[in-house]
């Protein structure tokens, strides 16, 4: 028993399968907000200190979310925004919501370093022998088939970028790291006041490194399964049982099955596809074509199997090209494609926070090079819970005649909610998780101050931007997600929020007005708003968002800003009228074809 008070008790032990100890702490936690707040510090402090893998179960009296909470009562906002900043502050991870139900936790025995795989590296291009090391390596012929060519020639530069990468760069890993942790330093000692003598210091950034590295870790554990249930419901920790179970779910999931039709059908599909467009189909690939498809692709996307991105396709073209030019053309005759070629890596994308099982995941496939070129469609994967059916039919009809169940909860589809009536402000509460659950993985207290700001320009303020292009968003949402903002920008000393020294509005202006840049997400959705405005009226008669609001909202395009106002009317729509006044203003006419209305239209 390492420690014990009136809301928690932590126990240590030693797993005979690892070589570092175990903590486990249990709580029941008071229903006063002001003693729960008391427990949140001494979770924060223990974070601190304790050493290991540590875990945290019991009555929280609090939730992160309000769907876990059953009942009319509404949730309380403050104690939310408390109980996940010290989930924050502490490195923590939510396991998700699990009420009066046994719990299990597994500890698996710490597996051998697994061999790092090759990956191209875009930083390798700006040596100066790189380009020759290239033509070195990929002169003469492997194979007198184009595509083993290919693959042949590419397992020998692979393994010739090895030798040269550690010869040229040592270990850039490493290098990276301890660049890191020096920069993390100097931070400190920025921050710290003059008086502060060195040894002080150094023990500080000691213990910063520890923390900075112990991040990495949560980091490396987050993209890891450790456990996952199989069809029955067991439970497995075995990382070689979770990769048979893995290969046999995705297998029977991807088996294609025989299917049988009646011929004569295809006689009842019309004949589109003229003989000169089939001949443009069927002829072989020119060279301008497929270097168009290889330099269109994005340079730093994610590698197939082999490790090679479009990046080194790219810059070595005029060395590789004739030899891709000829396996593409194989490719499209018909010839039998090398396995090298049609291998894929699934990538495993969570569909909610908690996950149970490997249905629990959404499996994106990264191709190789070939297989992109060859079938751009290859690299999407369709499901049946991708499908979304609008139908015009009663609850309990549509219950009994397509087995479907009415939801009981809100629905996130495409990243926006599903509901019905009037919005409230807790179906948007999944944003400010999101943003809550981003400033977590990167332990703001470790990251210097302007790369607090970039993450917070470029990151966290672009996380709602596809929201306000479908939906309006409230001010109190709003609000939250700009406080977590500034409480990320402006860090944590010790278990206290720093200062802040400037209000958010005065730090969120241009540059040129004394700000850093950053934009308010009020001002973004106005601009959004501002957009569909101009679009509705004035934009391209084609656009389907603008279809959609007029065809709902208006009747005569020249009199938008006269609509009454009704209760009936969206949000969205109610946002997007109050601006049209504002945007007239600011319009000057020119000479046209006399599309207008004189009345309305000045």
């Amino acid at each position: 028993m390492t420690s014990v008070s009136n809301q928690m008790l932590t126990l240590s032990f030693a797993p005979p399968t690892r070589c570092d100890p175990v903590s486990q702490s249990v709580v029941y936690v008071k229903c006063c907000k002001f003693q729960r707040r008391v427990l949140w510090s001494e979770i924060e402090n223990l974070g601190r200190s304790v050493q290991g893998a540590w875990a945290i179960a019991g009555d929280f009296n609090a939730v992160i979310n309000p769907d876990e909470r059953r009942g009319s009562r509404a949730v309380d906002g403050t104690s939310m925004e408390d109980f996940a900043e010290m989930i924050h502050n502490s490195g923590l991870i939510d396991a998700g919501f699990i009420d009066h139900a046994p719990l299990r936790l597994i500890f698996p025995s710490q597996d051998s370093p697994k061999v790092r795989p090759f990956k191209f590296l875009r930083m390798w291009t700006m040596h100066a022998s790189f380009y020759q090391l290239i033509q070195r390596a990929w002169a003469g012929e492997c194979s007198p088939h184009s595509m083993i060519n290919v693959q042949l020639k590419l397992k020998k530069t692979k393994q010739v970028l090895k030798v040269w990468n550690k010869e040229m760069f040592g270990n850039i890993f490493c290098q990276i790291q301890i660049a890191e942790e020096e920069l993390e330093g100097i931070d400190f000692s920025m921050q710290s006041a003059p008086f502060e003598d060195l040894s002080h210091q150094f023990i500080e950034r000691e213990i910063k490194t520890q923390n900075f590295r112990s991040s990495a870790n949560e980091r490396a554990k987050r993209a890891t399964i450790s456990s996952i249930r199989n069809a029955v419901g067991e439970s497995i920790s075995s990382s070689r049982e979770i990769k048979a179970k893995a290969v046999k779910f995705f297998e029977d999931l991807f088996q294609v099955e025989p299917i049988s039709f009646d011929a004569d059908f295809l006689q009842a599909i019309p004949q589109v596809i003229t003989q000169l467009d089939n001949d443009s189909l069927l002829a072989p690939p020119l060279m301008e074509e497929v270097k168009a498809v290889a330099f269109s692709m994005p340079r730093d996307g994610a590698a197939g199997p082999n490790g090679f991105s479009a990046a080194f396709y790219a810059t070595c073209w005029d060395i590789i090209s004739d030899d891709i030019l000829k396996a593409s053309r194989d490719l499209m005759d018909g010839i039998a494609i090398s396995r090298a070629f049609t291998l894929n890596l699934i990538c495993l994308i969570p569909k909610s926070p908690s996950t149970a099982c490997f249905a629990d995941f959404r499996p994106i496939s990264l191709c190789n090079f070939a297989m992109r070129r060859g079938c751009p469609s290859s690299s999407h994967l369709l499901f049946a819970d991708d499908i979304l059916l609008f139908t015009n039919a009663r609850i309990r009809s549509t219950e009994h005649t397509l087995g479907f169940q009415k939801a009981r909860e809100e629905i996130i589809y495409l990243g926006a909610p599903l509901c019905t009536g009037r919005i409230k402000s807790s179906a948007f509460q999944f944003l400010v998780d999101k943003v809550d659950r981003r400033t977590s993985g990167w332990a703001g207290r470790l990251i210097s101050q302007a790369s607090r700001v970039t993450l917070v320009r470029h990151v966290l303020s672009s996380l709602p931007i596809h929201i306000m292009l479908a939906m309006h968003i409230p001010r109190q949402v709003i609000d939250k997600m700009e406080r977590s903002f500034s409480n990320f920008f402006w860090g944590w000393a010790d278990e206290n929020r720093k200062l802040h020294w400037l209000a958010w509005k005065k730090i969120a202006r241009p540059i040129e007005e004394g700000g850093l840049g950053i934009r308010r997400l009020r001002d973004v959705m106005e601009a959004h708003c501002f957009k569909l405005v101009w679009t509705v009226k004035y934009g391209d008669p084609s656009s389907p968002s603008a279809n959609l609001m007029k065809s709902k909202h208006v009747r005569d395009i020249h009199a938008i800003a006269q609509v009454p106002s009704s209760s009936n009317l969206s949000p969205l729509w109610k946002k997007v009228r109050s601006l049209f006044p504002i945007l007239s203003e600011s319009i000057q006419w020119t000479v046209g074809n006399g599309d207008l209305n004189f009345w309305s239209d000045n």
